[in-house]
């Protein structure tokens, strides 16, 4: 019982001095439902999925943004949470573009920064579930707009209200 204290200590240790190390980033965390593909989106013929993850910008200084926008790196995690893959969040060398990582099917964790309403960011961890021959797209950025704003059921949002993706769910 001893060592478990001792390493929730060192955890807990180390989670205060991460968060003291962003900056001008804010530092809490956040839980959301799943996302899935858009529920509009037809299914192209592959075994596989793909991901797409629309971060907080990487070019900013304190709220101030850049003419170029980049976005910020993140992990996917299998749902058991053993440690899958880190991403370079841009498409070919384009920063404007995040990239679309190719996974089988199935549900995986992302740990990712969010942009808040007013403009500053956090740290969440969102499952995203993976269809075959469908795309999942997650838009953590604070610039998606949903083409259908009577589905707002069936949408993902920050606790501050904006909009991340399509519900996984099938209510």
């Amino acid at each position: 019982m001893r060592k478990t204290l001792k390493l929730a200590s060192i955890s807990l240790t180390g989670a205060w001095i991460a968060c003291g190390l962003t900056g001008c980033n804010t530092c809490h965390y956040a839980t959301l439902p799943a996302v899935g593909p858009d529920p509009t989106a037809q299914t192209q013929g592959h075994r596989h999925g793909w991901l797409e993850v629309y971060t907080a910008s990487a070019n900013t200084a304190c709220g101030q943004s850049t003419l170029q926008p980049s976005y910020t790196d993140y992990t996917i995690y299998l749902d058991d949470s053993w440690f899958c893959v880190r991403v370079h969040n841009s498409r070919n060398g384009d920063p404007a573009r995040p990239k679309s990582v190719k996974l089988p099917a199935g549900t995986f964790n992302v740990s990712a920064q969010a942009k808040d309403a007013n403009g500053g960011t956090f740290n969440l961890v969102i499952p995203a579930v993976i269809e075959a021959g469908r795309a999942t797209t997650m838009h953590l950025d604070g610039e998606w707009r949903p083409w259908d704003l009577g589905a707002s059921a069936q949408l993902v949002r920050l606790p501050s209200g904006e909009p991340v993706g399509w519900s996984a769910s099938n209510d």
